[in-house]
């Protein structure tokens, strides 16, 4: 019985270990791509560190809460738009 457990448990555990594998692929692939390509490499340094260009409005979409959680979502409004550096845009 407990055998069959622990074979289970070691099953879960390589399953774990490929999806973690995969994650790893995917985020050197995502390097790569950056440095190679300077468009993508601007693109990620302006979303990570929310710069814009000049007339440039970002639009920020939050996901609703997952039913039972105890956070509380603003509500949607016009001004969810921001410049990139969090103050509203004007409209």
């Amino acid at each position: 019985m407990e055998f069959r457990r622990n074979e289970q448990q070691l099953e879960l555990v390589r399953k774990e270990i490929d999806a973690l594998k995969m994650r790893v692929e995917q985020a050197r692939q995502r390097v790569e791509n950056i440095e190679k390509d300077p468009v993508e490499m601007e693109a990620t340094i302006r979303r990570i560190r929310r710069l814009t260009r000049d007339g440039e409005i970002i639009f920020r979409i939050e996901e609703q809460p997952i039913r039972g959680d105890t956070a509380v979502a603003p509500p949607f409004s016009s001004s969810s738009a921001e410049n990139g550096n969090g103050i509203p845009a004007a409209e």
